[in-house]
């Protein structure tokens, strides 16, 4: 029964390890062509880049955008404060975002670093219990002697 039990939870979290990763392939996929920072001014400059999204991070920007001939693209790209005057000048359609913030599951994972100690916790307390039962069993023993 036990071995039953190990092996459904086992297979559940393979299953949903396999539909996190679909999903994150899936995201990172989505974003069409990977430019650098160089490339993505020169399309810019020589009016390939028909629109984009900047998505402002700490200390770096993310782009994704589409060429004029259809492409998808992103780039990753220091902060510049001149990007956003060189994009209106050439015409590109372009908007700002702040980096989206993390999902709710992904505070669940700070506590992760808890579990350990958790398990810790719960092995002290089993063994109070079992001495607390030997203890009992012992005086149990010793008065039946008596």
């Amino acid at each position: 029964m036990k071995k039953k039990i190990v092996f459904a939870v086992v297979l559940i979290a393979l299953i949903l390890l396999a539909v996190i990763l679909i999903i994150l392939f899936k995201q990172n996929s989505q974003h069409g062509q990977a430019w650098s920072h160089e490339e993505f001014i020169q399309a810019v400059q020589s009016g390939e880049v028909y629109a984009a999204k900047i998505i402002v991070e700490r200390n770096n920007y993310l782009i994704e955008g589409i060429a004029k001939n259809g492409v998808q693209f992103h780039s990753k790209t220091p902060k510049d404060p001149n990007l956003t005057q060189i994009m209106f000048d050439e015409g590109v359609e372009f908007e700002t975002a702040p980096a989206p913030s993390p999902p709710w599951w992904a505070a669940l994972a700070g506590l992760a670093v808890l579990l350990p100690i958790l398990i810790s916790l719960i092995q002290l307390v089993v063994m109070v219990l079992i001495m607390v039962y030997l203890k009992k069993i012992h005086e149990a023993l010793k008065n039946k002697d008596l």
